[in-house]
């Protein structure tokens, strides 16, 4: 007011909001920019626009019926008290969306506005002027493409796997690796399956199997994960050898243990040797007693000569 200056003077007073950020406790959605101290945000989750004559919340709609599109979240943010300025939003996503670029399509007040920003650390920030609604989508990635090799080096209780991403869909191979077990359609997290990891990318990779039971038939599959889903290989099947026998004995046979079809033992040798009076002398029979007649015919009769030998008994090493 000028000095001396005795009459009337209206003003407008012009209040500055303080810089605030509200998190809802809920959604963990969180607006930054001027906000009334005692605003209150609010969030809820929605399946349609804000209004039925809403030609932009209406296209809005279709895209999130289009399965070109892959739609994420449509969500109503507002706050109960006034607010100036450009306003930072915060939106939560899942993890996998992760370096993927998110499209936000925003209705203020029957004009459509877009947004896009690229999802870090499991959240999606941009800066918009008017709140209410927002619907998100992310690019659409294609599965990646796994081989599974051949199954090579088998053994009673291992073998070694080979696999191969070929494709990784658009989107980083973040893990892959093997799936197996004894049924024939083995899946992560499926009953009596057992995963092993072998690394992320793309390219060749493999893995080597241990503690497998023998002579078992066992189903085996690559598998490959991006941003979309899961994605496996072909089945392939292969069967461990039998349990390996240790020999005794250091390895030789101990054929005083093996019979033959009549139950009589094998393995012990018959050993002939001349005595020193011409005969033959039989070994080791395994006959109980043998006699041996020797007939001498003469012109004037036939005189027997009968020869008793005693038996050798075989005695068999335990």
């Amino acid at each position: 007011m000028p000095e001396g200056y005795f009459g009337d003077m209206s003003f407008t007073a012009h209040w500055v909001l303080p810089i605030r950020t509200l998190t809802h406790p809920i959604t963990n959605i969180s607006v930054s920019g001027r906000i009334h101290g005692e605003a209150e945000l609010m969030t809820t989750d929605l399946t349609s626009g804000h209004g039925d004559d809403c030609q932009v919340c209406k296209a809005i709609e279709q895209l999130m019926n289009d399965d070109d599109c892959l739609f994420l979240k449509l969500w109503d943010i507002s706050l109960s008290k006034e607010y100036s300025g450009k306003l930072t939003i915060s939106i939560p996503v899942s993890p996998q969306c992760n370096g993927r670029e998110i499209t936000i399509l925003h209705c203020a007040n029957g004009t459509l506005k877009t947004y896009t920003a690229t999802a870090v650390n499991g959240r999606v920030v941009f800066e918009a002027e008017s709140l209410s609604p927002f619907a998100m989508f992310a690019e659409d990635y294609d599965l990646p493409a796994v081989i599974t090799g051949a199954v090579t080096e088998v053994s009673d209780t291992g073998a070694k796997l080979s696999g191969s991403v070929t494709s990784d869909g658009g989107a980083t191979v973040t893990e892959r690796g093997f799936v197996y077990g004894t049924a024939p359609d083995p899946e992560i997290d499926g009953e009596g399956v057992t995963k092993i990891t072998a690394g992320s990318g793309m390219g060749d990779f493999t893995a080597n199997l241990e503690g497998l039971e023998p002579h078992t038939e066992y189903y085996v599959r690559a598998y490959a994960v991006n941003s979309k889903s899961t994605a496996y290989g072909g089945i392939v099947s292969f069967r461990t050898e039998e349990e390996s026998m240790e020999e005794g004995n250091g390895g030789e046979d101990n054929r005083d243990d093996v019979s033959d079809e009549n139950g009589e033992e094998e393995g012990v040798e018959e050993e002939e040797d001349k005595g020193s009076d011409g005969d033959t002398k039989t070994g080791d029979s395994g006959l109980p007693r043998v006699w041996w007649l020797l007939f001498t015919v003469a012109a004037a009769g036939i005189t027997v000569l009968i020869v008793s030998k005693n038996e050798k008994k075989a005695c068999k090493s335990y």
